[in-house]
């Protein structure tokens, strides 16, 4: 089940983060980071399993995979 909300919530976290006005800087610092500092670039609330209060580790990696998709893709074109 928590594998179910994950995959649900990593496209709403990576949506959200698209969405930022500083969004190129905020990429760049995402590619930068090192895996265990990546949950520090998001809201907790981004990346908290509902019913708790810390980032869920999984989907920390999530959200950034599909973030840093996104902008290799963006490269390519």
């Amino acid at each position: 089940m928590e594998t179910a909300v994950i995959a649900a919530l990593g496209p709403i976290c990576a949506d959200k983060f698209s969405a930022l006005a500083d969004v190129a800087d905020k990429k760049l610092a995402l590619a930068k980071a090192d895996s265990w500092d990546r949950r520090k670039l998001f809201p907790e609330a981004w990346v908290s399993l509902p019913g708790t209060t810390y980032p869920n580790s999984d989907l920390v990696e999530l959200c950034s995979a599909l973030i840093l998709r996104q902008q290799s893709a963006a490269l390519v074109n």
